[in-house]
């Protein structure tokens, strides 16, 4: 979906002028534009969630005990269960920010009609700056504590999840990474001391690309599978244990190519259990226009708060490292 593009009449459309900041609401329909185009499959299918304060919490269950037994229906005894062993978890919002200046003449000019299009398209280049910037913080953002931050951005799952298992570089006895993700999906679905349902699996495109070789080298009848991520859109999907999964490639998993291998990730993950919280009204950026400067100056900031979450970091999800020897 587009946008008709029009010179947008800001001085008819601000919502709120508060200690001289005004808010554009019609800049919304730039903003889905931007969502639609620039989010990750990962953004559009985990959970969101409002909140209301800086600070947010939320309960695990890491454990519970077994006491139930079969019991003479006669005489019915039994053992007093000790209760589900929980674990409180909290974490903060994040900021994040972007802004545009016109200098009095390129503003002059923009309203003046010789350039109609300017400020819209820079707010949507402006806008989409931001959107790429979260939807890589998701995987690879790089604070390392939700309750005690240390970084201004996320912590991305790469940081997050502490499950993790290895695929090593390819020889004639190793097994194939279709292969190597069917096997752990299948530990995971077997696990009697948690309810593990992964939803997805996540990789680089290249990534992909590499699993496609090895499957086109070792079994030229291996069938290929599609599903429905999203109406419109249709990926490649593996059946396993857990159902037929959907492999969604996103170019924002970073490979780790400092070494003598290639280290590809690949993220198991059960999307449920990953969560973005966001500052009720700050679902997406709000656009403000901060007013003349002492140098003529006319600025546009777009704000917003969120913080990302992944929930059960060492149970409901995986991080599969497979190896690639590089090519001389």
């Amino acid at each position: 979906m587009g946008y008709q593009k029009s010179a947008l009449k800001f001085g008819n459309i601000a919502d709120i002028n508060n200690g001289h900041y005004l808010v554009f609401p019609e800049i919304d329909g730039i903003i889905r534009t931007v969502l639609e185009k620039s989010t990750s499959a990962l953004f559009n299918r985990c959970r969101q969630k409002p909140e209301s304060h800086e600070t947010f919490r939320w309960v695990e269950e890491s454990g519970m005990s077994r006491t139930a037994g079969f019991v003479d229906p006669r005489n019915i005894t039994s053992t007093a269960n000790a209760g589900i062993t929980r674990v409180e978890k909290l974490a903060t919002l994040k900021g994040m920010s972007n802004r545009i200046n016109y200098g009095l003449f390129d503003a002059e000019l923009t309203k003046n009609g010789t350039f109609p299009y300017v400020l819209q398209d820079d707010m949507t280049m402006m806008l989409t700056d931001m959107a790429l910037l979260e939807n890589a913080e998701m995987f690879s953002g790089n604070d390392t504590s939700y309750s005690s931050p240390t970084k201004m951005g996320y912590m991305g799952l790469l940081t997050a999840i502490t499950n993790t298992a290895t695929i090593p570089v390819k020889t004639t006895d190793s097994p194939r990474i279709a292969k190597a993700i069917k096997s752990q999906i299948a530990k995971m679905v077997a696990r009697i001391d948690v309810n593990c349902n992964p939803t997805a699996i996540y990789m680089n495109p290249l990534t992909q690309d590499a699993m496609e070789i090895e499957e086109n080298e070792n079994d030229i009848n291996h069938k290929v599978y599609t599903l429905q991520l999203s109406p419109g859109t249709t990926v490649n999907a593996i059946m396993t244990a857990a159902g037929l999964l959907p492999i969604v490639v996103d170019k924002r998993i970073p490979i780790d190519m400092s070494g003598a291998t290639e280290e590809h990730p690949i993220l198991i993950i059960d999307e449920s259990k990953i969560v973005r919280h966001f500052l009720i009204g700050y679902d997406k950026p709000v656009v403000f226009k901060m007013g003349e400067i002492q140098t003529l100056l006319t600025e546009y900031v777009a704000v917003q708060f969120a913080n990302f979450v992944c929930e059960f970091p060492d149970k409901a999800h995986v991080i599969m490292t497979k190896s690639i020897a590089k090519v001389a």
